[in-house]
């Protein structure tokens, strides 16, 4: 099952080895060094999350990416121009999991992303964080499983939106 995920440098530095075998199977896209707010950051400061995670990544999986996440989705000119000038292209999402919602009744979570879901919808989830994020992952066959009967096929955002 194709997917992409967006990485933060520091984690690539620490736990590279994670994503180690997806080449070719997943993407990798950019998700800044440590997850700071860059609507609140000034240029140079977005220019370096950015450079210092490509850089790492490039060290550790022998490729750049192509796509940048910003964290919360926010998002200024410094870190639209910082992107741009480094070949990034910005992604954000139509549709996420929630799964804060879903503590009391996992379960609900993967009829809610059913209806949400729509053709070319970009799904933002976590594979890591606080424990109410094992809401996604504990349902993640139920999920994908629905929304393939519900005739949806899987991509890469690359793929998702033809930019490979």
């Amino acid at each position: 099952m194709p997917a992409t995920f967006f990485l933060k440098g520091i984690n690539v530095l620490r736990h590279g080895a994670v994503h180690a075998d997806s080449i070719g199977i997943h993407e990798l896209g950019n998700h800044t060094w440590d997850h700071p707010d860059l609507a609140r950051l000034d240029y140079a400061e977005c220019t370096d999350q950015l450079a210092r995670t490509s850089a790492i990544m490039e060290q550790v999986y022998g490729r750049r990416p192509m796509l940048f996440r910003p964290p919360y989705g926010h998002l200024a000119g410094s870190s639209f121009l910082a992107a741009a000038e480094q070949g990034l292209t910005t992604v954000l999402w139509n549709t996420q999991m929630n799964e804060n919602r879903f503590e009391d009744k996992p379960a609900g979570i993967i009829q809610a992303i059913r209806k949400a879901v729509q053709p070319g919808s970009i799904i933002l989830a976590h594979d890591t964080g606080p424990s109410n994020r094992l809401v996604t992952i504990d349902n993640l066959d139920a999920i994908i499983t629905g929304l393939k009967a519900d005739g949806f096929a899987f991509a890469t955002v690359s793929e998702l939106c033809s930019l490979r």
